[in-house]
């Protein structure tokens, strides 16, 4: 209390400087943060699990492969210089959709498709990036169809079935060019590919690895300058061009990126009118809106100077739809307790100091509540195992924890200016308002006059019979204690009677007594504003009439949401954060789908060589360095034994159920074979080979299948050999293998159905580890496919998880700031209820539990508590006799507040259903959801159940039932409340508090008598 009343009174008294030190406190840390930029991360990278034991070692395995090789005489020239575009780094794939229609082998469709190619080739620079032979100048021919179908002048040939005829009897050529529909019996085809390679490195650099990335950004700026305008140009109705590969991907996710970024304005723009149209001022709305803004270059010094976070996620824009709602909310309770602070007591509207000093005792505290419980939900999200949605919680909580400050002292600042030049001026400052209040204080003081006067006569009147009968003492002597007695008594007994005569006359008053106090809690509700006005005369009657009917309507709208979380399950594919059509996800549909590559399965690899992972240096959202791989020293895989068992558990992963028609890939049995044919030339003695050549000998393999020349089955498994042999850059030292085996998983298959093949095969692992020899009991499994598996169940549990822990911290929240029982299981049920419609309409619309759903209901709770702790904060300390009379005032107070946070926050949340990214507009419509149902739950049955059950004394508070089990507790409880109204006094009036002081010092040593008061039956005076 007294640091609240320090902060107003310093702000009412000291505006400007106020404005002024939070102003300069906001700019420098912005230009602080400005020094360092961020990194947009718009890769789905960091939205999947980064810790763990098995995803460790899956990373550790791709991290391995930049610091390894697999052909020693490629890894030696690699760091060789090079000529110009003769090392082969970037490609992009081009991909032809028949829109409408069935073949793209029509005349008109492949004239356009040979000019958007031609125009490639054209263009001056293409000579210096294409890829290039070595000892060539001229540019290598690329992968593409499209000139079998054109002379050497560019015309087209007549025989286009013909062409397509020789196409389909060459095997390869129709798997890599044309969908997979394509046949000698259909020449037809809807998708056509091609795939065009470009080279490092370029004029002026070395090799490829010299400043990658400077030559790759080059390229990039080439590629994007051509292609999308080329393509756009190309196109028509029925032919769609998509391109995917080196620069282009990024370029379009950042432009996707900017235009559902701009869609910020216009949630700005409706947030501003609206919140311009609740306040009547715009000086109070653009100042409001500005430290609602504000907040996010502070939230960003937070996140990059002392967190040091360098990665910025798209999921942290979200922050700003979410707190431009939770902004303009605290700016709607903060100026409406002002406004009404001027319809008060004298007391309370007589300046600006009593006024703010009310108004920030009341808004501050219900602020600092909802704050609470929305940044609990927030950062709950730091536990979660997922780096993306770990900071979004972050920079939210943080961006909603520094909104308040702001909003707490930036804005009362910006009221007193306002108020001062005549903005505050409502309908409560009316001449005839101020008559009527300066009436009522005249009275006021005339009755507080006679009731002192009264009191004095009172105590003269008994003091006089003191004397008298002290007098009637002495003058006898020893005097009379028993006649002292008497009279004393007789006093007593002559004010009893008094009070039974007072309380006699009151009861005979009857219900005329009873009606006219119907009358002394109603308030001149015309001063008041028009939604005021409805809530106070319409729609509180209308929740006291229908409370029943609707409190079971809303029973039945909680049961149908538990029916529908009950059917809540788990994705069954992937999230898509695209829409079908988008041409960012349309090329990778049309690969996976129509394309024979789309059937490649996933491999599985049982690995040797890792230790584990060390990310204790590396930023969590980096992408391209995961950490450090460390490899296990007490790995030996040169025994003959160890070659030996090598083999054995190569045959024992053939037999298992989960790899797809048996095929694994063994190195180890193919380097037997290669040992076995050199051996009769005379260079080996046979497999397996001595512990002291291996190393040399598998080197000599690994180059072997590194040939170019080699016949066209080796080359195809030497792809999964590179993978499954790594050798170290420095000391060419074997350092990791593996067996790679194809499972009959898929890429869509979700983790309900991964689980039990992952476990499975762990328990596998582990049985191998058992039995394994000396040197070889480290072995692992390695898939991406568990990774996506943990990721979707860390959603799941990291959702419920964060429901929980958001629930729990709002019942501790409304549990302390209302401190009553019944108000508190009210409160935490219906937010329970919102929480139950939500999920059950997500349900009905057919959504499942996937990344997009989960990331948004672990903010749910957050979201969804504020409404009702306001009403309930509001109900619970307003010091009325019935429960209708605090739901009233309650839905007086603050409805108009409440009711126009949501409208901003559902304005705020509008846009995002334009979005482009999925994401976005599906955390848009459960936004939306929260607010509606927060409205309904809130404003509906929470209101009529306080109506017909709610508390109307203090006995079912938690300090009340406290006090009676543990009387100490009382004691430190009305210790603290004197204490606390001392203080108050002290800043009202302290001249006051010293008089009384003195006068309670003069009357110490009278002789108290205890008299019951005649206003209430249970307290008692001390006279």
């Amino acid at each position: 209390m007294g640091i609240r009343n320090a902060f107003s009174n310093f702000i009412s008294h000291h505006p400007y400087l106020t404005l002024i030190i939070t102003m300069g406190i906001t700019l420098i840390l912005t230009i602080i943060s400005g020094i360092k930029p961020f990194k947009i991360d718009a890769t789905e990278e960091n939205l999947r699990v980064k810790s763990g034991e098995v995803v460790d070692k899956i990373d550790a395995v791709g991290m391995s492969y930049e610091r390894t090789f697999f052909d020693p005489a490629k890894n030696e020239i690699e760091n060789q210089p090079h000529a110009q575009n003769t090392q082969s780094q970037m490609k992009v794939v081009f991909y032809y959709e028949c829109s409408g229609c069935d073949n793209l082998l029509t005349e008109s469709k492949l004239k356009r498709i040979y000019k958007f190619e031609k125009d490639i080739f054209k263009d001056n620079h293409y000579n210096d990036y294409c890829l290039k032979e070595e000892n060539q100048t001229e540019c290598a021919l690329q992968s593409t169809i499209i000139n079998n179908y054109f002379d050497s002048y560019g015309n087209l040939k007549p025989n286009i079935q013909e062409i397509s005829q020789e196409i389909a009897n060459s095997t390869e050529d129709a798997a890599l060019y044309f969908d997979k529909n394509f046949n000698e019996g259909n020449l037809k085809t809807k998708y056509i590919r091609s795939i065009y390679k470009f080279g490092l490195p370029l004029k002026g650099y070395y090799n490829r690895k010299d400043r990658t990335s400077q030559q790759e950004d080059k390229f990039n700026d080439w590629i994007i300058g051509i292609v999308p305008d080329q393509a756009k140009d190309c196109e028509t109705d029925s032919l769609k061009i998509y391109y995917l590969g080196s620069g282009l991907t990024q370029y379009m996710v950042d432009q996707m990126i900017i235009k559902d970024g701009s869609l910020i304005f216009a949630s700005i723009v409706l947030v501003f009118l609206y919140t311009w149209f609740h306040t009547r001022s715009l000086y109070l709305t653009s100042l409001g809106i500005f430290h609602v803004l504000m907040s996010f270059p502070l939230s960003y010094f937070v996140y990059r100077i002392i967190v040091g976070e360098e990665f910025f996620s798209m999921l942290n824009f979200i922050s700003l739809f979410i707190v431009l709602g939770i902004g303009c909310d605290d700016i709607f309770i903060m100026l409406d307790a002002w406004k009404q602070s001027s319809c008060q007591s004298y007391e309370i509207s007589k300046n600006i100091h009593t006024k703010l000093r009310w108004s920030y005792s009341r808004a501050s505290v219900a602020m600092a509540i909802t704050t609470t419980t929305t940044t609990g939900a927030f950062f709950g999200n730091l536990f979660s195992p997922i780096p993306a949605i770990k900071y979004f919680g972050l920079f939210t909580g943080v961006s909603v924890v520094l909104n308040y400050l702001l909003v707490v002292t930036w804005f009362p600042a910006n009221i007193i200016i306002w108020d001062s030049f005549g903005g505050g001026q409502c309908c409560c400052k009316s001449k005839k308002f101020k008559l009527a209040r300066k009436q009522a204080l005249e009275q006021t003081l005339k009755q507080e006059d006679i009731e002192k006067q009264d009191e004095k006569d009172d105590k003269k009147d008994i003091e006089k019979q003191k004397q008298a009968a002290n007098g009637n003492g002495n003058a006898n002597g020893n005097g009379n204690e028993k006649e002292d007695e008497k009279d004393l008594n007789e006093i007593t007994i002559d004010l009893n009677e008094t009070n039974k005569k007072t309380n006699e006359e009151k009861k005979g008053k009857g219900k005329e007594e009873e009606e006219l106090s119907k009358n002394e809690y109603d308030i001149d509700i015309k001063k008041f504003r028009l939604l005021e006005r409805f809530f106070y005369n319409k729609y509180s009657p209308f929740i006291k009439k229908y409370k029943i009917f609707l409190i079971i309507l809303f029973l039945i709208l909680m049961g149908l949401g538990i029916f529908g979380t009950t059917h809540l399950k788990p994705a069954s594919e992937p999230a898509q954060f695209l829409k079908k059509d988008n041409p960012i996800r349309r090329p990778f549909d049309i690969q996976k789908t129509y394309f024979q590559m789309a059937d490649v399965p996933y491999g599985y690899h049982i690995g040797w060589g890792i230790s584990e992972l060390d990310r204790s240096t590396v930023d969590p959202m980096d992408t391209e360095n995961l950490g450090e791989v460390i490899y296990d020293g007490d790995w030996n895989p040169t025994t003959e034994e160890a070659q030996l068992y090598f083999i054995d558990v190569c045959q024992k992963v053939r037999n298992l159920s989960a790899v797809k028609d048996y095929q694994v890939f063994c190195f180890m049995e193919d380097f037997r074979d290669y040992i076995n044919n050199l051996t009769l030339s005379g260079e080996y003695n046979g497999f397996p080979v001595n512990s002291s050549i291996f190393n040399t000998a598998l080197l000599s393999y690994a180059q072997y299948y590194g040939d170019d020349t080699v016949d066209a089955e080796s080359f195809k498994v030497r792809s999964y050999y590179q993978a499954g042999i790594r050798f170290d850059e420095k000391t060419s030292q074997l350092v990791y293998f593996a067996i790679i085996a194809n499972l009959t998983l898929g890429d869509r298959d979700p983790a309900k159905k991964t689980r039990p093949y992952f476990d499975d095969l762990q328990d596998f692992v582990q049985e191998i580890n058992d039995n394994a020899p000396t040197g070889m009991s480290g072995a692992f499994s390695a898939c991406d496919i568990w990774v996506r598996m943990l990721t979707e169940e860390s959603l799941i549990n990291v959702a419920l998880y964060n429901m929980i822990t958001s629930f729990c911290i709002a019942a501790v929240v409304i549990m302390i700031s209302t401190d009553n029982i019944i108000t508190s299981f009210f409160s935490l049920f219906s937010i329970l209820g919102i929480v139950l419609c939500v999920i059950g309409v997500i349900v009905a619309i057919g959504w499942d539990l996937g990344i997009i759903e989960s990331v948004t209901l672990t903010i749910i709770v957050g979201v969804s508590v504020d409404y009702v702790v306001h009403f309930a904060h509001s109900y619970t300390h307003r010091n009325l006799p019935t429960r209708y009379l605090k739901v009233r005032y309650a839905m007086t107070d603050l409805g108009i507040s409440v009711f126009s946070a949501a409208i901003t926050t559902l304005g705020a949340a509008f846009v995002l259903f334009f979005t482009i990214i999925l994401f976005f507009r599906n955390f848009g419509v459960i936004l939306w959801l929260v607010i509606v149902f927060s409205v309904l739950w809130s404003f509906v049955f929470f209101f009529s159940i306080l109506t017909l059950i709610g508390p109307e004394t203090k006995k079912t508070n938690f300090t009340y039932i406290l006090g009676k089990c543990f009387p100490c507790f009382k004691c430190r409880k009305k210790n603290k409340n004197k204490n606390q109204n001392q203080d108050q006094n002290e800043n009202e009036n302290e001249n006051q508090n010293q008089n009384e002081n003195q006068n309670q010092n003069q009357n110490e040593n009278e002789i108290p008598l205890k008299i019951y008061s005649p206003d209430t039956s249970s307290s008692n005076e001390m006279i």
